[in-house]
């Protein structure tokens, strides 16, 4: 893991684009000791503009093989690759060969391997940090929050493991604005607008929505029309959710890349859902 003075001397060396956050991996399958709590370290690194990276991780709970003495295992794996994901940093999967789940790991990046991150990484919440002060510095669980802007568009992400207790959050702690739509294992959302629709990213992924991905959206000057721009591979197939309270309902669109077409427009409006 680097020192503080290590992610500093970043500052004069332009070449430094990311730093390691954490300790090593083996103190987590070892000795059951928690090694991705990437919250607090990543507010340096984020300060400095770095990428956290927090070390690699085992894709699948067992790897027969691996040079310990003892049986190890990951117990929660999947909790490995979203934070590596959401850290902006390397995705670094550690396992034996033949070993690699392809499911789980696939769903941090694009079929051509280019990893699909937020805007910025994943750090400790604030309300949390001041919540020490009353708990004589003992952290109450690993509450974090990142986003993705797409043009002046901000979908959140926030994260939640290891609770102690119960918190309250409201958009404006997490840099959103006053009303989002909320959704899945982590909490995504954006604003729906005045047209009552929400555009809720990639259903197979990680993280919903990233730059790599949407690299453009538009509102038309009424209000009540949204245009997305999605960006695939050849072959790539990529499913997508949209919500709007017309319907009633999330609704799943298919986008399908062909070598000849790359790029595809989804158009959302108060009554209709089209893609080309």
């Amino acid at each position: 893991m680097s020192l503080p003075q290590h992610a500093l001397q970043s500052l004069e060396i332009n070449r430094v684009t990311q730093v390691r956050v954490l300790g090593d991996y083996c103190i987590h399958i070892v000795k059951n000791i928690s090694q991705w709590k990437i919250g607090i370290s990543s507010i340096l690194a984020n300060a400095l503009g770095l990428g956290p990276f927090k070390d690699i991780f085992w894709s699948n709970e067992f790897e027969p093989g691996a040079p310990y003495r003892t049986t190890v295992r990951e117990s929660l794996s999947e909790r490995e690759i979203l934070i590596a994901t959401l850290s902006t940093g390397s995705v670094a999967f550690r396992d034996g060969i033949n070993y690699i789940d392809t499911t789980r790991t696939m769903r941090c990046c694009r079929q051509d391997g280019l990893i699909l991150k937020p805007s910025k990484p994943l750090t400790t919440n604030i309300l949390l940090i001041s919540d020490w002060t009353f708990n004589k510095g003992i952290t109450q669980g690993e509450l974090y929050s990142t986003k993705a802007m797409i043009k002046n568009q901000i979908f959140s992400i926030i994260f939640a493991s290891s609770m102690e207790r119960n918190y309250s959050l409201i958009p404006s702690m997490i840099g959103s604005s006053s009303s989002g739509l909320i959704y899945s294992l982590l909490w995504y959302f954006n604003d729906s607008l005045s047209t009552k629709y929400a555009f809720m990213g990639e259903l197979n992924e990680w993280r919903f929505i990233s730059q790599q991905r949407f690299y453009s959206l538009t509102i038309n000057s009424d209000n009540i029309q949204m245009t997305i721009m999605v960006k695939g591979v050849p072959n790539e197939l990529v499913d997508i959710l949209v919500h709007n309270s017309k319907f009633e309902s999330i609704l799943h669109l298919i986008c399908h890349f062909s070598d000849e077409k790359l790029q595809a427009p989804i158009i959302i409006n108060s009554t209709n859902i089209t893609r080309s």
